[in-house]
């Protein structure tokens, strides 16, 4: 039977922006017409942190402030199935984004069934900018979406590289199975969004950090977070960044348990890792 959660909240609570940003990602067709669709992800627990399963109906809305102000668009999808709380849309399949000025800020809302909506807001940043970006005739779909097949063990307090040997796609060859699989290399210059989905195995004492490398020096863009007792830790991040052709990043990972820890393998959910060009 469907429980009826009190409270709706992501896991990990305060990754909601870094959330966001990792798992908004334009559906673009190889044309001069931009489409209107965002593909949204993210999981959700009930106010026990236990994961939610089941279909469940989500109602989506876009405001003009992060609390109060206008309403400029709303849409409600019913039977979404959760499973171990993951759940995964299209926004905008019921109602077009079509009246959308991407050039002005919003903030998205969630509403599960009849509950009050989630609070705060996750305000839209980077990735609507990739559907403004649709002037060209043509888009060249440059792309990789990566997995690992295992669990990765990191020592205590040490920058870790992750690796990938399994690629979900790779439409320019931006990553390797065979050397260098820690790498997603940009094959031309230009702007990509690189993002990561990373899970650390139940653990609750220090803190737990993923960031970008540049060329393996740079450090480009970093997310560190508490880790939480009783719970897997979970780490979304992502970065628009300016590469030039040749220029390859690499997802790092650290962890302060006082000793080893694992990034989980879980299914096609995680440790997971990506990169786009945008423009």
């Amino acid at each position: 039977m469907k429980r009826q959660p009190t409270e709706w909240t992501f896991r990990g609570r305060m990754w909601l922006a870094s959330l966001l940003l990792t798992s908004l990602l334009p559906i673009r067709p190889a044309s001069a017409q931009v489409p209107q669709l965002i593909r949204y992800q993210g999981q959700a627990v009930d106010s026990q942190g236990v994961p939610l399963e089941g279909p469940y109906t989500l109602t989506f809305r876009l405001y003009d402030a992060a609390t109060a102000g206008m309403k400029l668009w709303e849409e409600q999808q019913t039977n979404i199935s959760l499973s171990k709380g993951h759940f995964s849309v299209l926004l905008g399949q019921v109602t077009p984004l079509t009246s959308m000025d991407w050039s002005k800020s919003c903030w998205l809302s969630i509403q599960v069934g009849t509950q009050p909506e989630l609070s705060p807001r996750q305000q839209f940043t980077s990735v609507p900018l990739a559907l403004r970006a649709g002037t060209a005739e043509q888009v060249v779909d440059i792309s990789a979406r990566l997995r690992h097949s295992a669990s990765q063990s990191l020592a205590h307090d040490t920058d870790t590289p992750l690796v990938f040997d399994i690629e979900e796609f790779d439409t320019a060859g931006l990553h390797s199975t065979v050397t260098n699989t820690s790498r997603l290399v940009a094959p031309t210059a230009g702007k990509y969004f690189i993002w990561c989905v990373v899970q650390f195995v139940y653990n609750g004492t220090g803190w737990r950090r993923i960031f970008f490398r540049l060329n393996g020096a740079d450090n480009i863009g970093s997310c560190s977070v508490p880790a939480i007792s009783g719970e897997v830790t979970s780490i979304s991040h992502g970065i628009h960044y300016r590469l030039g052709a040749g220029d390859y990043v690499e997802v790092i990972s650290k962890q302060t348990s006082g000793g080893a820890l694992d990034v989980m393998m879980s299914g096609v959910s995680t440790p997971l890792c990506g990169m786009v060009k945008l423009q």
